[in-house]
Formats: structure tokens, C-alpha cells, sequence
């Protein structure tokens, strides 16, 4: 369990969160005063602002600029790439070379234009690829949100790479899969060793952004972190 979520659990009676008052970042005018004063408390030291930076290079896809794979072009923000049918994978990606020990939270858009596809999946490539989340017999032009959390283990040379495979290098050729807003963050720069969120706090947290996605670098204010992860540890006790 992260810091926050101890944190948060101790007030998982206290009076549900406005959830329109998440973006502006203000705290639930229902709260107690007892519990704001005892969460003041618990938070001093904690800095105020977390700062999110997006590694992705053309995430949103003006362009095809930065990314690598098979017959590539952009369109209204989407990135297309078609399989030349040589394999029954394929996939694209930008070859970044991030060097670091630390955690990773990744996230994309993915679909496939076809009813044959076996599986698409968001990864990143190390010494081998290592799949974050697939998601198996996609439906055809069906967009899935792909997220997930990676614990770098020293250099990882592509991140991400999304692949669709197909039942065979025929069947695969001149399919198609389609990908927006793909975005990386590392969780350890942005919240501290130990303290870094899990991938479900990570998309509530995205959850918040137009498109669940942000070119270059935003804050985060605390409180409306604090928001967030209440109503996150809520939906999980509604759920036991």
C-alpha cells in the first residue's frame, strides 16, 4: 500500500468528495474540521505540488515525427501503421533510451480497424519486450485504454512499443491498428522513491486530463491528488 493510501484509509468514513470541485484542486466542504486540522498534520512535510512530465515525444500525433514502425502516417491525431504481413506482429515505438532504476507509468489509446486481430499490447523493450497490458481479441474499431505500471531494471531502450499480432504472417498483412495519446511518467521523479502510485490511482489521476493525457509537464496540487485517491479508496470499499 503507498503512503497515500495508508493516509487516505484512515478516512475512508469521512463524508464523500464533491467531485466537481477535483479540478479546481480544493478540498470537500463537507469535510470536518477535526479531519482537515488531523490531515494538516499528517501532511506536513509532504510537498504541496507534484510535478508530472510526459517522456513522450508527439504523444498526441501531429505528425509522425519520433516514431518507428511499419507504413506510418497521422491523421487527426491518430497514428496508423499497417503490417507489410512479413510477421505476425507488429508494432511501433520511439526509440528513447531511458536509463533509470526507477518506476514507470505508462498509457495509450489503441485500436484495430479488423475483426481478425489476436491481441494489441502496450510494452517496453529492455533486453526483451516486456508487456505492461494486452488485451486479447480486440473488437474492431473499438478503442482500448491500455495502461500500466514498469519497474525499470537500468537501460530500456524503447518505451513504449505497442504491438497487434495476428494468428500468422498472412493473415497479419495489411491490417491495421490505430493508437492516440500515448504518454510515460516517472513516478519516482514526480513522488518519491517508495511513494510512487499504483496504476489504478495512476489512471483516476489521469482521469482528471482532457483525453486522459498532457503534452510536456504539469503540476499536480496536493489536495486535489488527496481528492483523488479518497475517491479512488471509496470506489474500492464500494466494491468489496
Amino acid at each position: 500500500m503507498s503512503y497515500l493510501s495508508e493516509l487516505l484509509a484512515k478516512y475512508r468514513n469521512a463524508p464523500a468528495p464533491d467531485i466537481g470541485l477535483i479540478n479546481a484542486g480544493v478540498r470537500d466542504h463537507n469535510e470536518s474540521a477535526e479531519a482537515h486540522a488531523d490531515m494538516r498534520l499528517e501532511l506536513s512535510g509532504a510537498i504541496a505540488e507534484m510535478d508530472l512530465t510526459n517522456l513522450i515525444t508527439n504523444g498526441d500525433f501531429a505528425n509522425t515525427t519520433g516514431w518507428f514502425g511499419e507504413s506510418l502516417s497521422a491523421n487527426n491525431n491518430v497514428l496508423s501503421t499497417t503490417s507489410p504481413g512479413l510477421s505476425e506482429t507488429n508494432c511501433i515505438y520511439q526509440d528513447n533510451n531511458i536509463s533509470t532504476l526507477d518506476v514507470l507509468y505508462l498509457k495509450a489509446k489503441v485500436r484495430v480497424t479488423n475483426a481478425v486481430c489476436s491481441s494489441i499490447s502496450l510494452s517496453v523493450l529492455d533486453t526483451i519486450s516486456k508487456f505492461i497490458q494486452t488485451q486479447n481479441e480486440p473488437t474492431i474499431n473499438t478503442w482500448y485504454d491500455l495502461s500500466g505500471i514498469y519497474n525499470c531494471l537500468g537501460a530500456v531502450e524503447r518505451v513504449p512499443q505497442i504491438f497487434h499480432v495476428y494468428a500468422d504472417a498472412a493473415t497479419a498483412n495489411g491490417k491495421v491498428m490505430e493508437v492516440q495519446y500515448v504518454l510515460a511518467i516517472n513516478l519516482t521523479t514526480a513522488f518519491g522513491s517508495g511513494k510512487e502510485p499504483s496504476k489504478d490511482e495512476m489512471d483516476y489521476v489521469m482521469a482528471l486530463y482532457e483525453n486522459e493525457w498532457f503534452n510536456g509537464s504539469t503540476t499536480l496540487n496536493l489536495y486535489q491528488y488527496l481528492l483523488i485517491k479518497i475517491k479512488y479508496l471509496q470506489d474500492q470499499i464500494t466494491a468489496m
